[in-house]
């Protein structure tokens, strides 16, 4: 799980400090991909990551799906700084306002 929060914090650090440069999230030349989209790949053992500009430019999502034996987790942020964990494996608790790190729904 910490692989997972770590890299969205980054991930969402990155966007942030290219919407101070660019006004908007999405990539340079683009009006679909997310700035870190085409620079930022990253992936760790346990979690795979994906990026969503909206229509606007103006919002953002940035998710870490679970793999491995990690499969169920999900953790969002999005530009607003709003944590969730919208997918957890059975007998845990879902989140829609944190990022749950222990079973029963701690955040």
């Amino acid at each position: 799980m910490p692989e997972a929060t770590a890299n969205l914090a980054t991930k969402q650090v990155k966007m942030e400090q290219w919407f101070q440069d660019n006004k908007n999230y999405y990539a340079t030349g683009t009006t679909s991909t997310c700035a870190i989209g085409a620079s930022d790949t990253t992936s760790s053992k346990y979690f795979s990551f994906s990026c969503v500009v909206s229509s606007t430019a103006a919002t953002y999502t940035v998710t870490a799906t679970g793999t491995g034996s990690m499969n169920g987790f999900v953790y969002t942020v999005t530009q607003d700084g709003s944590k969730a964990t919208p997918g957890v494996p059975a007998k845990w608790t879902s989140s829609t306002n944190c990022w749950i790190t222990k079973k029963g729904g701690v955040c």
